[in-house]
C-alpha cells in the first residue's frame, strides 16, 4: 500500500471517530486551520481542543507538526491531524487524496497563515503569501465544500486613518506598509467568496503575550522595543556614568498603541465558529488602551531602568550612539507610535456576549504582570 493510500485509510479511520465524546464533551466541529504553528495558532488550537473539536492543520513538514504537538496529551493528539502543504502552492496540499477525505466534512476554516513583513523590498513575497495564498486556501475550501471561512486579518487595514470601523476599507487608500495593504486586499478576496460559504473577517490589533504567563514568541512591536531598551541598558551599564546620567527615548507619549493579549484574541477566534455572523468583520481590539506614557513607565519599572526618559518628538536632541541604536530599531514602528486610532468593536462585543464572555480589560496591573512574567528569567540573572 503506497503512502497516499495509507494516509487516506488513516484519515477515514479517524473520521469515523470524529463525533465520539471526549472529556465529557461531544466534538461539535471538524476544523481546518492554516498558520497553526504560529504563536496565535497554538493558543487557538489549545482552546479548540478543549472545546472538543477535531482539527486538521496545514503544516509544511513533519518537524513543524511534531513541534505543534508538544505539550499536548496523548488523547489531545488524537484530535489533531496533519495536512501537509503550503498556501503558496495553488493546489495547497501535497497529497490530493486529502481532498476526497475532507470533502463535505469541514465545518470551519481558520486562515491565519500570513507573511508579516514591513520591508518594502519584500512586497512581491508579501502579496504572494497574503493575497495569492489566501486565494489558494479559499479555492481549496470551495473545492471541499466547507461551511464557514474565518480570515484572520489585522486591525491596521485601517491604513493611515484614525477611525477603525468594522467594515471593508478601500484598497486604494494610503497604507503605512505593504503588509497592511496586502491584508486589505486579502479581505476583499475573502468576501468575494461569500456566495460559496459563510465568510468572516477577524482583525486583531497588536498582539502581545499571554495575560497569565507572560509568554510571548516574537521580537516584534512591544517586544522589539523591550529588546532594544534591554540591549541599550546592558551596553551603558558598563560605564561609570550609568546611574547618574539620563537616557532618552523619543516618541509621542500622549498617544496610545492598541495592544491585545494573545489569549484574548484566541478566545474571540474560538467562539467565532459557533457565534460569528456571516459577512461580518470583527475588530479584536482594546477598548481602553493604555497610553504610550503608561506603557513606557511600566517598562522602566520592570526593566529597573529609572533614569530612562521619554523625549518629546518636538524637541531637538543630540542623541548618544546607544540612543541612536535604539531609535534605529524603533524606526519601523514610528507610524504606530505617533498616532492613536479609535477602533469600533461593537460586532466583537455582540459576539462575546453571545458566548457569555467579557470584553478585554487590560489594566496597568495586568500589563505589569505580563511584562514581569516575560522578563523574569533575564531579571533574575542580572
Amino acid at each position: 500500500m503506497d503512502g497516499g493510500c495509507i494516509f487516506h485509510f488513516f484519515l477515514n479511520d479517524i473520521l469515523e471517530k470524529v463525533y465520539q465524546p471526549i472529556y465529557g464533551v461531544e466534538r461539535r466541529m471538524n476544523i481546518f486551520l492554516t498558520g497553526a504553528t504560529g504563536f496565535l495558532g497554538k493558543k487557538l488550537i489549545s482552546k479548540l481542543i478543549k472545546q472538543g473539536h477535531f482539527l486538521y492543520v496545514l503544516v509544511r513538514n513533519e518537524k513543524k507538526f511534531a513541534g505543534l504537538l508538544k505539550g499536548n496529551t496523548a488523547i489531545e493528539k488524537q484530535q489533531i491531524v496533519a495536512v501537509y502543504g503550503d498556501i503558496t502552492n495553488p493546489s495547497l496540499v501535497k497529497d490530493h487524496t486529502v481532498i476526497n477525505v475532507m470533502e463535505n466534512k469541514i465545518d470551519t476554516v481558520y486562515h491565519m497563515a500570513a507573511l508579516l513583513s514591513f520591508d518594502e523590498e519584500m512586497k512581491k513575497e508579501t502579496f504572494s503569501v497574503n493575497v495569492d495564498g489566501t486565494r489558494n486556501v479559499l479555492e481549496f475550501s470551495k473545492r471541499i465544500g466547507v461551511r464557514k471561512f474565518i480570515y484572520v486579518s489585522t486591525a491596521y487595514t485601517v491604513g493611515k486613518g484614525v477611525i477603525g470601523r468594522e467594515q471593508l476599507y478601500s484598497t486604494e487608500q494610503e497604507f503605512v506598509n505593504y503588509y497592511e495593504q496586502s491584508k486589505a486586499v486579502g479581505e476583499e478576496v475573502v468576501f468575494s467568496y461569500k456566495n460559496d460559504f459563510e465568510t468572516m473577517i477577524m482583525r486583531p490589533a497588536i498582539i502581545i503575550g499571554d495575560t497569565k504567563t507572560g509568554e510571548a514568541d516574537t521580537n516584534f512591536a512591544l517586544y522589539g522595543l523591550l529588546k532594544g531598551i534591554r540591549m541599550m541598558k546592558r551596553i551603558i551599564s558598563k560605564n561609570d556614568f550609568y546611574k547618574t546620567k539620563s537616557f532618552r527615548v523619543v516618541f509621542a507619549s500622549e498617544t496610545n498603541s492598541n495592544l491585545v493579549p494573545v489569549d484574548y484574541v484566541a478566545d474571540v477566534l474560538a467562539v467565532a465558529s459557533e457565534h460569528g455572523e456571516k459577512e461580518t468583520i470583527y475588530n479584536i481590539t482594546n477598548p481602553n488602551p493604555l497610553s504610550n506614557q503608561t506603557v513606557f513607565n511600566i517598562i522602566k519599572k520592570t526593566l529597573q531602568f529609572p533614569n530612562l526618559e521619554i523625549g518629546s518628538i518636538d524637541g531637538e536632541y543630540e542623541l548618544t550612539k546607544e540612543e541612536l541604536m535604539l531609535h534605529e530599531k524603533m524606526r519601523v514602528f514610528e507610524e504606530y507610535l505617533s498616532r492613536s486610532i479609535e477602533f469600533d468593536s461593537q460586532n466583537t462585543r455582540t459576539l462575546l456576549k453571545a458566548a457569555s464572555l467579557e470584553e478585554l480589560d487590560l489594566n496597568e496591573a495586568v500589563f505589569e504582570h505580563m511584562l514581569l512574567s516575560y522578563l523574569q528569567p533575564e531579571l533574575v540573572t542580572q
